[in-house]
C-alpha cells in the first residue's frame, strides 16, 4: 500500500495544474524559497493566562479553580489551558 501511495504521490507532483506552465513539484520548489524557516522553539497550542494563586491553593482558569502546590500561594502564576489538561 505504501509503495502504490508513493507512486501516486510522484504522479501528482508531475501534473500540471490548468492554466499554468510549471508542474506542481516545480511551483513548490519555487514557493519553498519565500517560506520563513521553522523557528527554534516548537509552538504550545495552547491558551496563557495570568492569574493569582489563593490562599487555599488554588488558581482560577475559566471559571473552574484548579489545585497548585502550595509554595505558589498568594503569587501570580501563568495558566496554560490545552485542549486535554491545564
Amino acid at each position: 500500500m505504501n509503495t502504490h501511495l508513493r507512486e501516486q504521490c510522484g504522479k501528482r507532483r508531475e501534473r500540471r495544474l490548468r492554466g499554468n506552465e510549471e508542474t506542481i513539484a516545480e511551483r513548490f520548489e519555487r514557493d519553498r524559497t519565500a517560506l520563513l524557516p521553522l523557528p527554534e522553539a516548537a509552538y504550545e497550542a495552547c491558551e496563557k493566562r495570568t492569574a493569582r494563586v489563593s490562599s487555599l491553593s488554588l488558581v482560577r482558569y475559566r471559571g473552574n479553580d484548579y489545585s497548585v502546590p502550595s509554595e505558589y500561594g498568594h503569587r501570580e502564576v501563568l495558566v496554560k489551558g490545552y485542549v486535554q489538561e491545564v
